[in-house]
């Protein structure tokens, strides 16, 4: 699963997933983290992709491991890596950010 599209299906199934385990519904997450109940249901279909600093809020809102909602069979163990890491310490979150923003511009 390398296409970013069905990545985004694959998280949006998994956060809906975990999201009804809780027994919360689209407009109570969407107030937990400050958006419209339309954006929660757009990431639940896979129409729109998550940044990483929301997937990371979504799992500590959810009470579930960051990587439940990432397919397995990620193309890059290295991200796994770093997102088991910034699972452990969100406050990396805008640093590595940086840092991406910065590679891209090489």
């Amino acid at each position: 699963m390398t296409d970013p599209a069905e990545i985004d299906v694959y998280v949006g199934a998994a956060l809906r997933e975990a999201r009804l385990s809780r027994g919360h519904r689209q407009d109570d997450l969407a107030r937990m983290l400050g958006v419209d109940r339309s954006t929660i249901a757009r990431y639940e279909s896979g129409e729109r992709a998550m940044s990483v600093n929301t997937l990371v809020q979504v799992a500590q809102l959810l009470n579930r491991p960051l990587l439940t909602f990432l397919p397995d069979a990620l193309p890059n163990e290295g991200l796994r890596t770093i997102l088991q890491v910034l699972e452990r310490r969100p406050d990396f979150i805008p640093r590595v950010l940086d840092l991406i923003e910065v590679s891209l511009q090489i």
